[in-house]
């Protein structure tokens, strides 16, 4: 399993301060564009202003993440593939 990192951008922020559903609720057109190539959501990091965020997913291949986010019609920035330097073994965060 690969890791794919989204950073995004919003114009105007998001309202503040950002709550868990409120970030689901916006980020909810991808989740069966995610689902359908078998991506799985970590976590995400918004800023206290609201306007980034950094989302962490498990992606079985290297484009899976830019290719749910076009279907979504979801904007990003960027899209890249890392490797996990964790102090905890990844079986533990999900």
């Amino acid at each position: 399993m690969k890791f794919a990192v989204s950073e995004m951008s919003f114009e105007p922020p998001l309202a503040t301060p950002v709550t868990y559903e409120y970030f689901m609720h916006v980020t909810q057109s991808l989740d069966d564009c995610l689902a359908v190539r078998e991506i799985h959501w970590q976590y995400s990091l918004v800023s206290v202003k609201g306007e980034r965020s950094v989302c962490v997913y498990y992606v079985p291949y290297a484009e899976a993440a830019r290719e749910a986010y076009r279907e979504a019609g979801m904007s990003f920035q960027r899209i890249w593939h890392g490797q996990a330097l964790l102090a905890v073994p990844p079986s533990l965060l999900t």
